[in-house]
């Protein structure tokens, strides 16, 4: 495994191209992040980072690494975002909600250590299911909504919004069955009285979240819930179109169908 002497993210294959700058760089032999996390591969990626699976050489324990894009790190709202991230899941007190460890610079690259969580999206479930004819049983569905709404609880208790709630931001843990929300890169603490950015995943986005320069409060979430749960139990979205527009629009001006009608 090696990384790269620019940005320190680990490349998995040994080749010269670094996969989180995406240029050519010197690799080196790989090392220890912040002296005490050692890399064990890559979990996933986005526009603003990258996710790491690691193990904490002093605890012995699995953790996730998640930095953020070098390419970001000069720029400081979406530091800002990145940091408001790693607090807002380190105030959060719920076994279903991935925990904060600890928040660090290697190299030249901010990030952040959390509870690894190894499962199944609940997406992916929905898609499994889908692929067999079916739909995910009504009883293991109630189980993830009810431990997703117990999470979601204790995000509000702690004043923030997720804006972010979907069946790809809820994992359901290998093993154990418990259901995790994750993904927090959008919260927001809820003293913010407005958000000018529209930003969230069409398909779950409240009204106030489409407009714009609205206050966004736990209401908000609730309401990605209530389309998400749809979304579970029926393997259908709310509003099922490609067209984001006219998603948004529908999300806007009509009554969302009862999960009876379908």
């Amino acid at each position: 495994m090696k990384h790269c002497v620019e940005c320190q993210s680990v490349n998995p294959d040994g080749s010269l191209r670094c996969l989180v700058c995406g240029d050519e760089f010197p690799i080196g032999a790989a090392k220890l992040v912040d002296g005490r996390y050692e890399t064990t591969g890559e979990l996933g990626r986005g526009a603003n980072g990258v996710v790491w699976g690691a193990m904490d050489v002093a605890l012995r324990r699995p953790v996730a690494l998640k930095f953020l894009a070098p390419q970001l790190t000069s720029r400081p709202e979406a530091l800002r975002r990145f940091q408001r991230e790693a607090a807002a899941l380190a105030s959060i007190r719920s076994d279903h909600v991935a925990r904060v460890y600890s928040f660090g610079i290697d190299g030249q690259s901010f990030f952040f250590a959390m509870e690894l969580v190894e499962g199944q999206t609940c997406n992916s479930i929905i898609e499994g299911y889908a692929e067999n004819g079916e739909l995910i049983p009504v009883h293991r569905a109630l189980v993830i909504l009810i431990e997703l709404a117990r999470g979601l609880a204790a995000v509000h208790s702690a004043g923030i919004v997720h804006r972010d709630v979907k069946p790809d931001n809820i994992v359901v843990e290998k093993g154990s069955g418990r259901t995790v929300l994750v993904d927090f890169g959008l919260a927001l603490p809820g003293e913010v009285e407005r958000e000018t950015k529209v930003v969230g995943s069409p398909a779950y986005m409240a009204p106030e979240q489409i407009r714009g320069n609205e206050k966004l409060t736990s209401r908000t979430d609730v309401y990605a819930l209530g389309c998400s749960a749809f979304h579970v139990l029926t393997n259908q979205l709310v509003f099922p179109t490609r067209d984001v527009q006219q998603m948004l629009q529908k999300q806007l001006a009509e009554s969302p169908p009862r999960v009876s009608s379908v």
